[in-house]
């Protein structure tokens, strides 16, 4: 398993999850019904205070009633994916997310796709993910620097994942 530095993994989880309160403006200005919205607002909590498990149960409700959202989606994959386990169930949402999603509306959902194909030992689909996320990286400023710096790192696991696979399979 791939070690991140603690601080660093933390530093992700906390950009993650202010994007998720930036992004609710949005879906906020839209006509939802208040239940669901509540759910959301208690989805979103529980995702914040890390209680993954409540959470996973709120965003499947969630994506129930609206399958094609793609920050519902998204949301849901985070709630996986930050758990202890069943980490590499959060591809199917984000690839639902990513497929129902703008070019450019959640940039950090390529990142999370890429490391739970990583986990997923999908390595292919890890390097072209993260490749790919590397064109919304603001490259221009330090955070912006040292996240390229990061999906780099993982680009190069991705391809040390294909060549291993690549040797295993030629033995």
């Amino acid at each position: 398993m791939i070690k991140i530095p603690s601080i660093l993994f933390q530093s992700f989880k906390l950009i993650g999850i202010c994007l998720i309160v930036l992004n609710s403006f949005t879906i906020y200005a839209q006509k939802v019904p208040k239940e669901e919205k509540k759910l959301l607002k208690k989805a979103r909590k529980n995702l914040a205070n890390e209680k993954y498990n409540e959470a996973k149960l709120n965003y499947a409700d969630l994506v129930k009633l609206s399958p094609t959202n793609d920050q519902y989606n998204f949301e849901a994959g985070l709630s996986y994916y930050f758990s202890d386990f069943e980490r590499t169930k959060s591809i199917p949402y984000f690839e639902k997310a990513l497929e129902n999603s703008k070019e450019d509306t959640i940039p950090e959902l390529q990142y999370y796709l890429g490391k739970a194909y990583q986990l997923n030992s999908d390595f292919e689909k890890s390097k072209q993910t993260l490749t790919d996320f590397t064109d919304f990286i603001a490259k221009n400023k330090k955070p912006g620097q040292l996240l390229l710096k990061e999906t780099n790192k993982n680009i190069a696991l991705s391809e040390n994942g294909i060549e291993y696979s690549n040797e295993k399979d030629n033995n």
